[in-house]
């Protein structure tokens, strides 16, 4: 299962916010995403746990913890479907011409 991790300090870094996660259970992947080109933090990130049940423990009981003067904000991820298509939001479309320049 993937989680979102929000309202990360720019000094978090992937390990040890996987080493918080591993009290939760077994982390598979940690990735804190950072501008492509200064390499900084964008305060947000990823956590795949390879159990539910587990990841749905760690949601709950890191959802306001504190790391680096920063209350983290944990959810379930977002994004592909089961299907694995992924679902986009398209917005400020004016006409139907614009809308068929976009498909």
């Amino acid at each position: 299962m993937n989680i979102h991790v929000s309202n990360l300090s720019r000094e978090t870094t992937e390990k040890e916010l996987g080493l918080a996660f591993a009290d939760y259970g077994t982390v598979a992947k940690t990735n804190i995403i950072s501008d492509k080109t200064t390499k900084v933090s964008k305060g947000f990130g990823f956590i795949e746990m390879t159990n539910e049940i587990e990841a749905r423990a760690a949601i709950k009981g890191m959802s306001g913890r504190d790391m680096h003067g920063h209350e983290m904000v944990v959810s379930e991820a977002r994004g592909n479907t089961e299907d694995g298509v992924k679902r986009v939001a398209v917005a400020e479309v004016v006409s139907s011409k614009q809308s068929r320049q976009i498909l």
